[in-house]
Parts: C-alpha cells; structure tokens; sequence
C-alpha cells in the first residue's frame, strides 16, 4: 500500500518509525490512547495520503 503514497507521506512515516522506538518507550505510562498518537498517525497517513491523515 506505500508503493502510491507521496513522498512527503513517505517521509512522515519514515520519521514516524524513527520517533517510535526512541520517544515512546519514554512515554509509554503517559499515552492512554490505543492505538497510540503515532501508530493512528500512520494508519491515517496509510490510508487518507499526507494532507488528509
């Protein structure tokens, strides 16, 4: 499904997965949300493109 994303999408879910293994570990008591802020950022970008999601 990545292979028709723009390349700013491309990009957002590339820093995305940089974010995720550094930051959230971090954060992981504070988030009460799931999926998590950054996982539901992904599956938006995924499915709606760069603008949209």
């Amino acid at each position: 499904m990545t292979t028709n994303l723009s390349v700013f999408a491309r990009l957002a879910l590339w820093l995305l997965k940089l974010y995720q293994p550094r930051m959230s570990p971090h954060m992981e008591h504070r988030c009460l949300y799931h999926p998590t802020c950054s996982e539901y950022a992904q599956l938006a970008i995924r499915k709606y493109g760069f603008i949209k999601g």
